[in-house]
């Protein structure tokens, strides 16, 4: 409905948060601005927290996208496995 009523040609609010349609506040600039610096540094794992629906996702494909192919990164959301499990996948 509001796709044909604001012209969208795409659907802004899909299940997956699209980076194309990030809109960087102030806060959002420091937590993006955090997050390269943390890689850059080479600070080791990084957790993202926050409230439901404040981008946290958002950021993260956002910084995924934009990343060097040479750096190797994990995206775990909604783990089902322990954490020795877990590692048992990456090494």
């Amino acid at each position: 409905m509001y796709k044909k009523f604001y012209r969208f040609t795409e659907d802004p609010f899909a299940l997956s948060p699209d980076p194309k349609f990030l809109y960087l506040t102030s806060s959002h600039k420091e937590a993006l601005h955090s997050i390269m610096s943390g890689i850059q540094e080479r600070k080791g794992i990084m957790v993202i927290t926050g409230e439901v629906g404040v981008g946290k996702t958002l950021l993260i494909r956002t910084v995924l996208k934009d990343l060097s192919e040479k750096i190797k990164t994990a995206f775990i959301f909604q783990p089902r496995l322990d954490f020795k499990d877990l590692l048992k996948i990456f090494f």
